[in-house]
């Protein structure tokens, strides 16, 4: 029986999200360097797809989730970068449209230049940074081809679990061992919940959506005001916690490219397609997730 949609990148932590969200009824993910049961080893860089695509229906979705994600790494390396980022991915997207599958690219709110925030999906961009641009370059290549695909634009995105290389995770174990924090508080993003992020991916699957979508969160934030509303649910648990120190991004001497101020997303398009009744967690809901995690017997957060 042929499957019904197939994830690129199953094993990570959007991928893995949206494999909770579907199941594995119709499911087929791929995975790269984590053993996962039920995920097929799959190669972007090396591996032709095609064969893959042979177990999907018509018209199935693909999603594109693998990739050099670091933005400073993608600086560093930007022959290596580019050739996953870009020219893998585009290769892909073209056997998927060979196979009459619908590509859904997994793009970034940092394609704008952050100068005025609030952006709608067709405000001009202006990428910054080589990891943006790189997503910028497929997002233009879906467009000029012209077929049935979505282009998803994301800004951070955050879990009130403890999943590795996460915001909230990072911030946990830095207040476990009572290190300093610093926080932008001139950087406004739009975050959303990874399991809000697997829903919305769902609908707009369901409703046989196309096109770009900005999918962000209900509130506009900096860090500073993000760890504000962490600590206001979590404080107590860290009484011998450091006072964050709050900055400005130009600060942050090791970042190798420019990041843009405000890349705050109007995700108008996306509530007027998933209706009044879809609603997204706010990040105080998120914190108080955490702090109950943080506070049962087996917390997620936990020693870790």
């Amino acid at each position: 029986m042929l499957a019904d949609r197939l994830i690129v990148g199953a094993s990570g932590f959007l991928g893995s999200a949206i494999m909770r969200k579907f199941g594995p009824k119709g499911t087929i993910g791929t995975t790269y360097s984590k053993v996962s049961e039920g995920l097929l080893k799959f190669d972007a860089l090396n591996d032709d797809l095609r064969p893959i695509l042979r177990e999907l229906k018509v018209g199935a979705p693909v999603i594109f989730l693998f990739g050099m994600t670091k933005i400073d790494d993608c600086a560093r390396d930007i022959n290596k970068s580019r050739r996953i980022n870009v020219e893998a991915a585009i290769r892909h997207i073209d056997s998927a449209l060979s196979a009459k599958c619908k590509p859904v690219f997994i793009s970034t709110d940092a394609v704008f230049d952050g100068r005025k925030g609030d952006y709608q999906e067709t405000d001009e961009t202006g990428p910054l940074h080589q990891y943006a641009r790189q997503k910028l370059e497929v997002e233009e290549y879906l467009e000029s081809v012209g077929a049935s695909h979505l282009v998803l634009r994301l800004p951070k995105v955050v879990s009130a679990l403890a999943e590795k290389g996460t915001l909230f995770r990072g911030w946990i174990e830095a207040l476990e061992r009572s290190e300093e924090i610093r926080c932008a508080e001139d950087q406004i993003f739009s975050p959303i919940e990874v399991g809000d992020f697997a829903e919305c991916v769902g609908a707009l699957l369901e409703n046989g959506l196309t096109g770009t979508f900005h999918i962000g969160g209900p509130e506009n934030l900096s860090r500073a005001d993000l760890y504000d509303q962490l600590i206001e649910k979590i404080g107590n648990e860290f009484p011998n916690r450091r006072t964050m120190v709050r900055c400005n991004f130009e600060e942050f001497y090791e970042v190798i490219e420019d990041r843009p101020l405000n890349c705050s997303l109007n995700c108008d398009r996306l509530k007027l397609a998933l209706g009044d009744h879809f609603r997204l967690k706010s990040m105080r809901d998120v914190c108080v997730e955490i702090a109950s995690n943080l506070r049962s017997k087996n917390g997620c957060f936990g020693s870790m």
